[in-house]
């Protein structure tokens, strides 16, 4: 099985102890740090002696502009991780390989119907024909950060899930609410299958820190 982990990342000052921290755990699979327009590229000469992939595409779609930029591209990839640039790697990620998909957190809708992300994605849901009406029982998958095997994206893409890229911090965030909307519709259960559980709730293996917890998006301006 071939790996790999996609990181987008902006005028980062994080994303060298990100990709530091998975080379210290043992991980010698491609890295492929996918730059969203940044201003500022000097980073790209500090993380190329981790033999990092850069990809340099001007991403505005955020996240979901690199999931689908790498799985279009490296067509051999049989698994990805998913991260976002303020993410270090404690410990070891090969053991979650042996699962079709696990977030790495999730959060619950319930209480943020009225929220603009998700008026967002209920109506961009709405407008391609999806069924809302359960919208608040769906939790959605927290900074769109996951690891999965290729299968689970090509699924996503029957669901034209890679037509829907965010242009926006609100969009972004409401894309949150749509990945999890679609994994819920092909049968995946995220609040069991995570490394974090809730959101607010200790991490319960400790696999991976995340230093920014309110930036859920990873796209600092």
């Amino acid at each position: 099985m071939k790996s790999m982990f996609v990181i987008p990342t902006k005028n980062s000052g994080y994303i060298e102890n990100c990709v530091r921290s998975i080379r210290d755990v043992g991980h010698t699979e491609d890295i492929c740090v996918v730059d969203s327009n940044s201003d500022d590229k000097s980073y790209f000469d500090k993380i190329k002696k981790y033999n990092v992939i850069i990809e340099d595409i001007a991403n505005v779609h955020y996240v979901d502009g690199a999931i689908w930029h790498c799985y279009k591209k490296y067509k051999d990839i049989d698994f990805f991780y998913i991260l976002h640039d303020s993410m270090i790697i404690n410990h070891n990620l090969t053991p979650i390989t042996k699962n079709d998909f696990t977030a790495f957190c999730y959060f619950h809708n319930k209480n943020a119907l009225d929220f603009p992300e998700t008026q967002y994605a209920i109506q961009t849901l709405k407008s391609v024909g999806e069924d809302v009406s359960n919208m608040e029982n769906i939790v959605s998958l927290f900074g769109i950060t996951f690891y999965c095997k290729r299968y689970v994206l090509d699924e996503l893409k029957k669901q034209n899930l890679h037509m829907i890229l965010p242009k926006s911090k609100i969009q972004m965030c409401g894309s949150e609410r749509i990945w999890g909307y679609y994994l819920w519709k092909l049968g995946f259960d995220i609040r069991i299958s995570n490394l974090r559980n809730y959101w607010v709730k200790d991490d319960k293996t400790n696999y991976i820190t995340k230093l920014h917890p309110a930036d859920t998006n990873n796209q600092r301006s």
